[in-house]
């Protein structure tokens, strides 16, 4: 999937996003690696995505405390949301206090990590990666899945 889009259109490309997800993710913890430069809308997506799947509390960016847990509500698939931003994260052994193994083990854990390459090998082998790429247009953006 590669979808070229306004970011005032980014709800609709979230809940499509999510259709395709359930439709290729079968069981187990789901685990999806966003990567794009600063400000490619990396968080935005993410916080849009929560709302789709029907997480009513407000959507924060963890930057600081490195990982937000959040209630998916009557999803089929998932019923927590984990939200990683590793981009301070210095050393692997830091994901150790962050939850990570617990995100990771969660059989109905939707796990959405910022800047995965800073887990280095703690990464597990079944993944998505999903990339988000700014364009010429400032208000356009390219998701690629």
């Amino acid at each position: 999937m590669r979808h070229t889009f306004h970011v005032r259109d980014i709800d609709t490309v979230a809940r499509d996003f999510v259709k395709e997800l359930v439709a290729r993710h079968a069981t187990g913890p789901c685990i999806i690696l966003f990567s794009g430069n600063l400000g490619a809308g990396k968080t935005t997506f993410i916080q849009t995505l929560a709302k789709q799947l029907g997480v009513v509390e407000q959507i924060t960016s963890p930057t600081f405390t490195m990982m937000r847990r959040y209630t998916i509500s009557n999803h089929e698939k998932f019923e927590q949301l984990y939200h990683f931003d590793l981009y301070r994260i210095e050393d692997t052994h830091e994901l150790d206090r962050i939850g990570w193994e617990e995100a990771l083990s969660d059989p109905k854990g939707l796990v959405c990590v910022e800047w995965p390459e800073r887990a280095g090998d703690r990464l597990p082998e079944k993944v998505y990666d999903v990339v988000l790429e700014h364009t010429d247009d400032p208000d356009m953006r390219t998701l690629v899945f």
